[in-house]
């Protein structure tokens, strides 16, 4: 019998008081795109995206509170990037301190090369990191997952400029970014 009411009572929590909620995100007459969702350390959500403004393009960060509420939307990149931004983001994951982790490209236009930014709860910035491809060809962070130690495992993706023939590397980061270790994975 108290089985039978445990399971009652947790259907109806699921039924009764767990809230769905639709929300749209953007801006018309932009071009914009999905990256990544993940929940958050609070049950909200944290979406990774992006949007062009020919030939610039620009991360996008949207936090939302468990019904669905925006907390904070940011841009990240900036025209004619250099280093030190992310303008064209692939990866989101959060991190044992409540903040998370990105990975993908400084330049989407051009040269790529591969950078990662690392943001606290609140969505600022702590570091951020990018890795310069010597042969001007086209790389980029795929997925990014923190470890036990605090440090980071990246895919990395490209192409030689030359051949065009894909390569895959794995990158071993510690907990500020700095590279421990590269290995190709494939090619």
């Amino acid at each position: 019998m108290r089985k039978i009411l445990l399971l009652l009572l947790l259907i109806y929590n699921q039924i009764c008081i767990s809230q769905s909620w639709e929300h749209t995100f953007g801006m018309s007459n932009r071009r914009e795109n999905f990256r990544s969702l993940i929940e958050s350390y609070d049950g909200g959500n944290i979406i990774l995206g992006s949007y062009d403004f020919f030939p610039d393009t620009r991360g996008w960060i949207i936090k939302t509170d468990i019904n669905g509420n925006v907390l904070y939307d940011l841009t990240i990149g900036m025209p004619g990037s250099g280093l030190g931004n992310l303008n064209y983001p692939s990866f989101l994951s959060t991190t044992s301190d409540g903040g998370f982790i990105i990975c993908g490209s400084h330049d989407r236009w051009t040269v790529n090369d591969i950078g990662i930014t690392k943001h606290d709860a609140c969505g600022d910035l702590e570091w951020c990191k990018v890795f310069r491809t010597d042969d001007n060809s086209p790389d980029w962070g795929v997925e990014i997952q923190q470890l036990q130690d605090g440090g980071y495992i990246m895919l990395t993706m490209g192409y030689n400029a030359n051949s065009n023939n894909p390569r895959i590397h794995l990158f071993r980061l510690n907990s500020e970014g700095n590279v421990l270790w590269i290995e190709p994975y494939a090619t």
